[in-house]
C-alpha cells in the first residue's frame, strides 16, 4: 500500500525537524507533505532548505484544520493518507505497523496510533480517554501494557494527530468544515463508522511522542478552544448519533444552547443538521 504523509503547520518551525527526522526513518512512506497555512516564520524555508524532499503546499491564509486537510487530500493518490500533527515524532516502524493492519483488516477505514507522553518515555497508557463530558463515551477506555496489546476498536473515534485513513474512505466523508477547531476528527471517524459501517482501531504497534495541541494554542486560548469543541460535539451529535443517543445527551445539549447562544445560533445549527440528515 502506497501512504503519503500530510503535515498541518502553522508556525511551527521548532517542531519540524524533529517529525521530518521520524518521517525520513520510516520505509514505507510514499511521500511527505507539508501543508503550511501561512506562516510568518520560517517554517517554509526551513523546509526547502534542509528537506527538500518534503512536498510543500503554501496557503495563502491560515485555514481551518477540516478544509486544508481536504483540500490536500483530494490531490492525492496514495492508498493511505497518514494524517500527522506537527507536534508529534513517529517511532520507528509505527507507519508499516499501522499499513499492516489495514492490509489485513479490510473492514477497517482509519488506523489511530497511540500518542505517548514524552515525559514518561516508553510507557503505555491511555492518551485519549473517554470524552464522558459529550454525554457518551465517544471511546473505550485504553490502558496498553505494549505493543502486541490487540487493538482497541472505536467505533466513534477517529484521532488527528496520528492517524492512517484509507483514501478512498476519506474521499466519501471528508472533515466536516463548517467546524474550526476540534472534534472534527471524531466526527469524521463517527460518520464512517455510521455511513460506512467499516471500523476505526487503535494500534498499540503504531506509537507516536506527542506534545498536546500546539497548532490550536497558536491559534486560539484555551477558552476559545473548549468552546468550539464543544459546540462542534453537538453539531456532530446531530448528524451521528442514533435516537437513544441524542436523548441520553440532550440535558447536555440543550444547557449548551443556553450557554453558547452566540455563533450563528447553535440551536439552528443543530435542527439544520437534523433536517440535513433526515433528508438523506
Amino acid at each position: 500500500m502506497t501512504c503519503a504523509a500530510l503535515i498541518l503547520n502553522y508556525n511551527g518551525r521548532g517542531l519540524l525537524g524533529p517529525l521530518y527526522d521520524s518521517l525520513v526513518e520510516q520505509d514505507d512512506l510514499t511521500a511527505i507533505c507539508l501543508i503550511d497555512n501561512a506562516s510568518t516564520d520560517d517554517s517554509v524555508a526551513f523546509t526547502k532548505g534542509h528537506y527538500p524532499s518534503v512536498e510543500i503546499i503554501q496557503n495563502s491564509e491560515n485555514l481551518n484544520f477540516g478544509t486544508a486537510y481536504n483540500q490536500a487530500i483530494r490531490n492525492r493518490s496514495e492508498d493511505v493518507i497518514f494524517i500527522v500533527n506537527n507536534d508529534v515524532v513517529v517511532h520507528r516502524g509505527a507507519i508499516r505497523n499501522a499499513l499492516k493492519f489495514l492490509e489485513k483488516n479490510p473492514d477497517v477505514a482509519s488506523v489511530s496510533f497511540e500518542g505517548l507522553d514524552p515525559k514518561h518515555g516508553g510507557s503505555f497508557g491511555a492518551s485519549c480517554p473517554p470524552l464522558r463530558r459529550f454525554g457518551k463515551e465517544l471511546s473505550p477506555g485504553r490502558s496498553f501494557r505494549g505493543p502486541n496489546d490487540p487493538p482497541v476498536e472505536s467505533p466513534c473515534y477517529l484521532w488527528g494527530a496520528a492517524c492512517c485513513v484509507r483514501r478512498e474512505v476519506f474521499r466519501k466523508i471528508e472533515f466536516d468544515e463548517e467546524m474550526d477547531w476540534g472534534f472534527e476528527d471524531i466526527d469524521l471517524g463517527w460518520s464512517i463508522a455510521r455511513q460506512t459501517g467499516m471500523r476505526n482501531v487503535f494500534l498499540p504497534s503504531a506509537t507516536i511522542f506527542h506534545v498536546t495541541s500546539h497548532t490550536s494554542r497558536k491559534r486560539f486560548y484555551s477558552r476559545e478552544i473548549n468552546q468550539m469543541v464543544t459546540q462542534n460535539a453537538v453539531l456532530s451529535f446531530a448528524k451521528n448519533a442514533t435516537r437513544t443517543e441524542l436523548l441520553r445527551a440532550m440535558p447536555y445539549i440543550l444547557a449548551n444552547f443556553v450557554r453558547y447562544p452566540g455563533r450563528g445560533s447553535l440551536a439552528r445549527q443543530f435542527l439544520n443538521r437534523l433536517k440535513a440528515r433526515l433528508k438523506q
